[in-house]
């Protein structure tokens, strides 16, 4: 098909057209690319100068002065302190209870060391199983106070002392604990102590007569009747203190001290109870006699009225009254209170 010339100048025109368009187009993606690469280059370029200004400022010297560069530093300390100052609180009040809290321990013929501070503020406190009289040795008295209410004393030096024997006695018993105690001014414990004594077991007299003595955990069962509980009330009355010792099973009992009249037929005596104490079923009580005429008198069990199982004098005569032997005391045991007895 043949075009005339018009026509094929018209497509030509249109093609040439094209071709530029095209080529417009190409230098215009290429101006695009070549304006991003120029920003991202610049970009970089930013990023690593503020990163090296960075770097080298901080490995320029400081021109601050060095208390401005100390309080930096110091700045975030106070926290740390503070935790610091509780926890040693803490610890202080610990070691204080502690240093409060007894220390116990169970007498066992053994004497119990003691150190104490100088001062009333090393004052220590000792708590006995009962309540106990102490005996200060003439070495120590003028530098050691002791001060008793019931069942404790405090004890206080007012100057050092070596270690010193010190014996503490039951008032009721006679029984003692010893005690070694020292002074230092060094010595800086104040807890108190507690004393306590072994614990002995219980058994009836049935259980004691069926055994007869023989042992059991360990210990031998003592055998409690009328001469041994005697014997026992006499040597609390009679005995040094250091031999009046306690007797397993036996207790001390309340007694209703006033005297007694007509407990003794056919003679002038004031009788007057002062003690009594319990072994299994049995009772013993000492009686005072007070001879309250001028003859002497020879006591005979006989003329003493009461239920009594036995009946035992310390001695066997008393001299007039007035003299220094008109006095004596009487054991009397029984299966009951000595109330229900005389």
């Amino acid at each position: 098909m043949k075009f005339s010339v018009p026509v094929a100048f018209e497509i030509r025109s249109i093609e040439k057209a094209s071709e530029n368009m095209r080529e417009c187009v190409h230098a215009l993606i290429e101006v695009i690319v070549g304006i991003i690469a120029v920003v991202l280059a610049a970009f970089t370029v930013v990023s690593l100068l503020t990163w090296t200004s960075s770097a080298f400022a901080e490995n320029i010297p400081s021109n601050k002065p060095a208390s401005q560069t100390s309080k930096a530093v110091v700045k975030p300390k106070p926290p740390v302190i503070a935790t610091t100052s509780k926890t040693t609180d803490a610890e202080e009040a610990t070691t204080q209870r502690a240093a409060e809290l007894p220390q116990r321990f169970t007498w066992d013929k053994t004497p119990i060391t003691v150190v104490l501070g100088i001062g009333p503020n090393k004052e220590r406190r000792i708590t006995f199983p009962t309540s106990m009289f102490i005996g200060l040795p003439a070495e120590i008295a003028s530098v050691l106070r002791v001060q008793t209410v019931d069942r404790t004393s405090y004890f206080t030096a007012v100057a050092p002392f070596p270690k010193t024997r010190i014996v503490a006695e039951d008032r009721m018993k006679g029984n003692v604990i010893l005690l070694d105690v020292s002074a230092a001014q060094g010595a800086s414990s104040m807890a108190p102590l507690e004393i306590s004594l072994p614990t002995i077991q219980k058994t009836s007299l049935d259980s004691a007569r069926q055994r007869n003595g023989t042992e059991e955990d360990g210990e031998a069962i003592p055998y409690v009747d009328y001469v041994t509980l005697t014997r026992f009330a006499a040597k609390q009355l009679y005995a040094p203190r250091r031999l009046a010792t306690d007797f397993p099973g036996v207790r001390r009992i309340s007694l209703n001290d006033a005297p007694v009249i007509g407990l003794y037929r056919g003679a002038s005596l004031k009788a007057t109870p002062i003690a009594a104490w319990r072994g299994d079923s049995l009772y013993v009580t000492a009686v005072k006699l007070e001879n309250q005429s001028r003859e002497p008198i020879e006591l005979n069990p006989l003329d003493v009225r009461g239920g009594w199982l036995s009946i035992t004098f310390q001695h066997g005569r008393l001299l007039g009254k007035g003299d220094e032997s008109d006095t004596t005391v009487v054991y009397l045991t029984c299966d009951r209170a000595f109330e229900e007895c005389h």
